[in-house]
């Protein structure tokens, strides 16, 4: 089993564990919270091909 699903097999295993919580209900809340993550990590790693790219045309136009 690949780590991703070995990871989902035990997020579901906890869960199911927790009488109090409804696990599908908590589910949906943590894979928000990942998927606000991967949005956020997107979004850094676009601000810094820009930060790149405005650098590299100022050193163009400073060599000009």
């Amino acid at each position: 089993m690949d780590q991703p699903k070995l990871r989902e097999a035990l997020i579901q295993t906890l869960l199911r564990m927790i009488p109090i919580v409804p696990a599908n209900e908590f589910k949906a809340v943590v894979d928000a919270i990942r998927r606000t993550e991967t949005d956020i990590d997107k979004d850094v790693e676009g601000a810094i091909e820009a930060i790149r790219k405005s650098s590299d045309l100022v050193v163009s136009l400073e060599n000009d």
